[in-house]
């Protein structure tokens, strides 16, 4: 295996290596960062600030992702990548600090935040399309290969050293474990040389709003994709703060201790390592994509509710586990037939799409379950949210031409979307 991976680095080349090795790191220390600060928030601030936090940070990246991801373009990625995330490094540090000094302000975290926030909405669309650039053609496939399995790695391994770093010594020790990733993140992809920029011209924001309401305007020319994106706007409002706000309020009230919530985290990003990887091919072979997905939504909605439910420590882990096999199943099948369906010309703005929608239900789910938690202990207030996923099941059984959708090859469901509605891509 090792030597596998050797020779998978050669082929790709050092300058990938770099990037890789930069991937991890930074993921590591986001993962370390975000246990260390959420139980910061949960210790401090309770429901109401995680809520408050929760709310601003969907909205700001909702609007700062489309504004400065075409920087990613027109710009050296290398200075983009480096600048931002010693900039991100910088925040992290404030946030370190000011734990470390007992000083705790909801609002101080909220504005540091943003600045994080501001660092990731470059970061990401450089880091999602830097591979092309430092990789040869033929080589491609292997490098997204090697870096989905670094990020599931860094996902991993991130919540159980921040858990560590909390346990032993305090959210600032985990907030101080993540700056350590940052800096040196920052400092590996200096080592990357410069990269080509793309086609010259200024980002435009009136360029990238006409896209957008392009993106919305097919979605509601199709059907499917209408009832669809509404039915998956409002899971997210009850799925998102089950799998983020809302943890480390549940590893409190359960009594333990700020490892475990490394450890659940962990449990997560396990599960969603292991649902592309083993689950969802198995699952699909044997019962197909459409019974899997209906599978998937019933499996988040179990392990949501027996998480409200458990009080054990490694169970709640193993709960978590199963929300995230559950997750990458729906999101790899549904996720890839829908891209594969649009022309591709047409699948930026859809993504566009995709985020805010994402951002949107995520905004308001962290407010509903800030107002929920004034009159259901968290606990209840899980089993509930369960509950209704659950119910959401019977949505997507009755969503006109779904089945059929994900009954197509990978083959035929190419451009799908443009056979069965032309109309729905004559844009003005």
């Amino acid at each position: 295996m090792l030597e596998s991976i050797r020779q998978s680095l050669r082929d790709t080349g050092r300058h990938f290596a770099l990037f890789i090795l930069f991937d991890l790191l930074m993921l590591i220390s986001l993962m370390a960062g975000k246990v260390g600060l959420s139980w910061w928030i949960a210790s401090h601030g309770g429901a109401k600030d995680l809520a408050l936090y929760g709310a601003s940070f969907s909205i700001v990246i909702l609007v700062l992702t489309p504004l400065l991801s075409p920087f990613a373009d027109r710009l050296d990625k290398r200075k983009v990548l480096a600048l931002a995330m010693l900039i991100k490094a910088m925040a992290v540090g404030m946030l370190a600090l000011a734990a470390l000094l007992h000083f705790y302000h909801i609002y101080l975290i909220i504005g540091i935040e943003l600045i994080g926030a501001v660092c990731m909405a470059l970061i990401v669309p450089a880091s999602l399309s830097v591979v092309a650039d430092v990789v040869p053609p033929g080589h491609l496939q292997q490098a997204f290969a090697m870096q989905k399995s670094a990020q599931a790695f860094g996902r991993t391994i991130g919540p159980a050293l921040g858990g560590v770093s909390l346990a032993v010594a305090g959210e600032g020790a985990a907030l101080l474990f993540a700056l350590a990733g940052a800096l040196i993140a920052s400092l590996v992809v200096f080592r990357i040389p410069p990269m080509p920029r793309k086609a010259a011209g200024k980002p435009s924001l009136q360029q990238w709003w006409h896209e957008f309401k392009q993106g919305i305007l097919v979605r509601w020319r199709i059907p499917m994709e209408r009832y669809w994106t509404s039915l998956s706007f409002l899971y997210i409002i009850f799925f998102a703060p089950t799998t983020g706000m809302l943890v480390p309020l549940l590893v409190k009230h359960h009594g333990l201790s700020g490892g475990w919530l490394g450890v659940v985290e962990m449990g997560l990003s396990i599960g969603m390592m292991l649902g592309p990887l083993v689950v969802a091919r198995r699952l699909n072979a044997r019962f197909g994509r459409f019974h899997v997905n209906l599978l998937a939504i019933a499996g988040e909605a179990v392990g949501v509710i027996l998480a409200g439910l458990l009080k054990q420590p490694i169970l709640l882990s193993i709960c978590f586990a199963l929300v995230g096999i559950s997750l990458s199943c729906f999101v790899l099948n549904g996720q890839t037939h829908r891209m594969l369906a649009v022309p591709e010309n047409f699948r930026g703005r859809l993504m566009a799409v995709n985020l805010a929608i994402y951002e949107s239900g995520s905004a308001i789910g962290a407010t509903l379950a800030g107002v929920a938690l004034l009159a259901l202990p968290v606990d209840q207030l899980f089993v509930v949210y369960g509950t209704i996923m659950g119910v959401m099941i019977s949505g997507y059984m009755v969503l006109p031409g779904f089945k059929h959708f994900l009954s197509l090859s990978h083959d035929e469901v190419k451009d799908y979307y443009q056979r069965t509605y032309p109309s729905a891509f004559e844009l003005k």
